[in-house]
C-alpha cells in the first residue's frame, strides 16, 4: 500500500544511494522495502524505507587503498555491525 513515504522508482534510488538496483530488489522481495508499480510495469520504492546502512559509498573506504587490512578490522573500523 502506497502512503506515509515517498516513494521513488528504483533505479533512482540506486543511483541516489549508490547500492545496486538488485539489492534494493532483494529487500524488496524480502519485505524489508515497501514497494509499488505503476501500470507501465515501473517498480517504486518507499524511500522512508532504505536502511542508511546501504548508503555507503566508495569514497567511505578511499583511505583504505592499498593498505591491507582484514574484513573484521574494516568492520570495526566503518563501524559496521554484523549480519544477525
Amino acid at each position: 500500500m502506497l502512503c506515509d513515504s515517498l516513494y521513488i522508482p528504483l533505479k533512482q534510488a540506486a543511483e541516489r544511494y549508490g547500492v545496486p538496483e538488485k539489492t534494493l530488489l532483494e529487500r524488496v522481495n524480502s519485505g524489508s522495502i515497501a514497494s509499488g508499480q505503476l501500470p507501465n510495469g515501473e517498480l517504486l520504492v518507499a524511500e522512508n524505507d532504505i536502511d542508511p546502512s546501504l548508503q555507503i559509498k566508495r569514497d567511505d573506504f578511499e583511505h583504505l587503498r592499498g593498505q591491507k587490512i582484514g574484513v573484521r578490522e574494516a568492520g570495526k573500523n566503518m563501524r559496521l555491525r554484523p549480519r544477525p
